[in-house]
């Protein structure tokens, strides 16, 4: 349902070491030595590499926000962005800090989102392997062998099973070569990867009746933080809308962005330009645009990021309630079906002998 893409940089490695410089730069310690140090606690992980190389570009006399720009795999452009103007305005530490509640928060509405989706899928594949092993392969086919034997037929529920079992592995060989086939259109047409092709899947997640709700209260949630934490570092709106862009999961929420981030160079209101998106939700547009008319856009932002937040775990909450109890009424269905379909032929042997 949802793409991850935007936020994959965040992650424990990148909290830890931001919380530690931070605390680092509290104590006034040399930045190159505690680089140093937290590059050996990560055991020569890819990440501890990351930093000695940071460490020994920062020895030559690079910037930090220089030195980390380097590594794009691990810091993203607008976390260099942010301590470029840290070390510009002499307030690193109050950058480290803010990006450090940032990263947080990001993180944890990551990992609540995956929760989410972990769930149902998990009792989908579940449910998928006991239909294939217990009803397809094990129990009704042997029923059917006996039933041979007898001379006599399957009651039509066992039968029906059967039949559903033997189309199932029928067209199964189909099934995975037109899988197969997508994949490579995937790979070497790159359709569905290109931009428009993206932005076409991503807008139709948007107007879906239920998770269309839940991605643009995310996407609003990642918005607003991640807007609201370039601002009160002091990067310029249109570069923050630019970087948010960049962050942003869902490709035509991106588009939307830049193309807002256009018309604010070109002079425009941001507030009544973020109205035309028809992206984000209208009560964090109206307040974005009130927010800004009082000049309190980076206050009003955190409002809002807070808020949605909350929405978004609301969100989450409300969704897996109804889905737990709608999956254990399929399963009951299920096993109804399948202790009728098995036990009914064992029932029917039992007369036929009589």
């Amino acid at each position: 349902m949802l793409n991850t893409k935007g936020s994959r940089f965040v992650n424990d490695e990148l909290i830890l070491f931001t919380r530690h410089l931070s605390a680092a730069v509290s104590m006034e310690l040399p930045v190159s030595q505690t680089l140093e140090v937290m590059a050996k606690e990560m055991n020569g992980r890819a990440f501890g590499r990351t930093l000695t190389e940071v460490k020994e570009q920062i020895d030559e006399g690079t910037p930090l926000s220089q030195a980390l720009g380097k590594h794009d795999r691990y810091f993203p452009e607008y976390y260099c962005r942010l301590i470029a103007a840290g070390e510009q305005g002499n307030a690193l530490k109050e950058i480290l800090d803010q990006l450090g509640d940032y990263l947080d928060r990001t993180y944890k509405l990551n990992k609540r989102i995956r929760a989410a989706l972990a769930y149902p899928s998990v009792v989908g594949i579940l449910i998928l392997l006991d239909i294939i092993l217990i009803g397809f392969i094990g129990i009704i086919p042997r029923f059917k062998m006996v039933f041979m034997e007898l001379g006599a037929n399957l009651p039509w529920i066992s039968s029906l099973l059967l039949t559903i079992g033997e189309r199932f592995f029928y067209y199964l060989g189909g099934f995975i070569t037109g899988i197969i086939i997508l994949l490579m259109l995937y790979y070497t047409t790159g359709i569905i990867r290109s931009r428009k092709g993206k932005f076409m899947i991503d807008r139709v997640l948007l107007n879906l009746p239920l998770t269309g709700i839940v991605t643009r209260r995310i996407a609003a949630a990642r918005f607003t933080r991640t807007l609201g934490s370039l601002l009160r570092g002091g990067v310029p709106l249109p570069e923050a809308l630019r970087l948010t862009a960049d962050t942003s999961f869902n490709e035509a929420v991106k588009q939307a962005i830049l193309a807002v981030k256009q018309q604010v160079e070109e002079g425009e209101k941001f507030g009544q330009k973020l109205a035309g998106t028809e992206v984000f939700p209208q009560t964090m547009v109206w307040m974005i645009a009130m927010g800004e008319g009082k000049g309190t856009l980076e206050s009003t932002l955190d409002h809002l990021a807070d808020y949605y937040d909350t929405q978004v775990e609301s969100s989450i909450a409300v969704a897996t309630a109804i889905f737990e109890p709608l999956v254990i009424i399929i399963i009951g269905i299920m096993v109804a079906f399948f202790v009728t379909a098995m036990f009914l032929p064992l029932f029917n042997i039992i007369n036929f002998i009589r």
